[in-house]
């Protein structure tokens, strides 16, 4: 669960009484978290929010432990336009690949390994606030009320 003051707490819902059982250090974000997904196995999360990096941490016993960084940097649309921030993260299923919905109007994806940028892709005319995968296909909506479907 991603806080406004930045923490992020992972919770074990197996337990009969959900528990805490990870949290971020206390400075890992200065902002609130809006963006958080989880690989399948549980061991890698990724997190972003209104900052321009979004943060992969991980998930040990009682700390999110960072791993690195996705420099999802903003660059200016045009003068009057500079949103930092990702409005979702989405990692691929096969666990490749993680895709970032920026406040920029584009769309970043990243090696979920090294964490190196792969592609940007642009389309939107607003920001991209919702992103998902399907098999090898990423369709991103944007606040431009346009959905497009990336191959």
């Amino acid at each position: 669960v991603g806080h406004e003051n930045g923490r992020i707490l992972a919770w074990d819902l197996a337990m009969p009484v959900p528990q805490i059982c990870a949290k971020t250090p206390q400075n890992a974000f200065k902002s609130p978290n809006v963006a958080l997904d989880i690989n399948e196995e549980g061991t890698l999360l990724f997190a972003g929010g209104v900052e321009s990096k979004a943060q992969a941490f991980r998930v040990e016993p009682g700390l999110l432990k960072p791993h690195g960084s996705l420099d999802v940097t903003c660059g200016a649309v045009n003068e009057l336009d500079q949103h930092p921030g990702v409005g979702q993260l989405a990692l691929r299923g096969d666990g490749k690949v993680i895709a970032s919905a920026g406040w920029d109007y584009r769309v970043r994806l990243f090696s979920a390994k090294s964490l190196k940028r792969l592609a940007v892709l642009r389309y939107h005319d607003a920001s991209v606030n919702a992103l998902d995968w399907s098999s090898d296909l990423l369709a991103t909506g944007s606040k431009d009320t346009k959905v497009a479907v990336w191959r």
